[in-house]
């Protein structure tokens, strides 16, 4: 890389130039890994156990009971806490 620079002042100065130059070189690339190949042994489709589809069964009554109230009590506390800290703003703003 060679670089080159003028400075140009009103003053009378005694100027140095200089040069410098950097030489570099990559490193060897890696030495590339001998391919191997890969045997897949499948076993035939005949000795799988068949899978079930669909079945004749009648379906339960009642849904199973997956929720609960916990979300909603949540969301209703952070409405809450929110809610006190905008009262708080109000009446700050209303004071002043």
């Amino acid at each position: 890389m060679k670089l080159q620079a003028t400075i140009v002042t009103d003053d009378e100065h005694t100027v140095i130039e200089r040069s410098k130059t950097v030489v570099g070189q990559l490193p060897a690339p890696p030495a590339t890994p001998r391919e191997m190949g890969v045997l897949l042994i499948l076993e035939p489709a005949s000795q799988a156990a068949p899978t079930l589809v669909a079945s004749n069964e009648e379906p339960a009554s009642t849904l199973p009971k997956t929720g609960t109230f916990l979300p909603l009590a949540g969301l209703l506390g952070t409405l809450a806490v929110a809610g006190s800290f905008g009262m708080g703003a109000v009446r700050k703003a209303v004071r002043a």
